[in-house]
């Protein structure tokens, strides 16, 4: 009769407690920024990235380009009284070209500026979300400083620090707006592109599937045609 105070003993393998694999930081930005090299295609992350980009671009040089054209035409009307054209429609067409270089000149300086603080701002906040799977303040913080800070880089550490305050400033109420925006429409920008991967996952699992059930029916069916033929031959 054993002992009732007696301890029970455990093999090695019972006592073993079942290994969970936890993803890793790194491992949810591979899914989210690296190249899909059976399909070619570029994730959701990175598309967002040229299109913020872009959009911070367009706008930079709308908001710069517009006041400038405008301002270089009329200049110019007012500097070149004494010209003399050849007809209305040269000296019209010479006041938009005046424009038209306006346009470009201060077009491309808030251009490239606002494109690189939309890029910064969205590609830093959207990074630290990747990796820690999850979508707060800290993000929209962090990208703030960080891309005020690389914008003035060129002046030293003095510009970096008072880059970073002055996008503090300006990034952390954005940040605020665009994580409200999110929580009232019901699900983040973080779990929308989740969903997105997890559903392709999903889509190229059932067409592996799906082949496979079709090549084992062939196989069945050349396999059942060789069956019957050895079995005519028989006869």
């Amino acid at each position: 009769m054993s002992d009732p105070d007696q301890q029970p003993e455990y093999s090695q393998d019972e006592t073993r407690t079942p290994e969970v694999t936890k993803r890793s930081g790194w491992d949810n930005v591979k899914d989210a920024y690296i190249l899909n090299r059976e399909t070619g295609e570029i994730s959701r992350e990175v598309y967002e990235l040229f299109m913020m980009f872009l959009l911070g671009s367009a706008a930079g040089s709308l908001y710069g380009g517009l006041p400038a054209s405008r301002h270089a035409r009329n200049r110019y009307i007012q500097t070149s009284d004494a010209a003399l054209y050849s007809s209305k429609l040269e000296a019209v067409g010479t006041s938009y070209n005046a424009g038209t270089r306006g346009f470009i000149r201060y077009g491309y300086r808030w251009g490239w500026r606002t494109g690189f603080l939309a890029l910064g701002f969205h590609g830093i906040s959207s990074f630290l979300a990747v990796y820690r799977d999850k979508t707060d303040m800290y993000n929209y913080a962090v990208a703030s400083v960080s891309t005020g800070a690389l914008y003035r880089i060129n002046l030293g550490l003095r510009g970096m620090i008072g880059g970073g305050i002055v996008g503090a400033l300006l990034g952390i109420p954005a940040g605020g707006m665009l994580l409200a925006a999110q929580h009232l429409s019901g699900v983040t920008l973080l779990e929308f592109n989740k969903g997105l991967r997890k559903e392709a996952l999903q889509g190229k699992q059932q067409k592996l599937q799906d082949r496979e059930k079709a090549f084992s029916e062939l196989i069945g069916s050349i396999n059942k045609s060789i069956q019957d033929k050895k079995d005519d031959t028989k006869r």
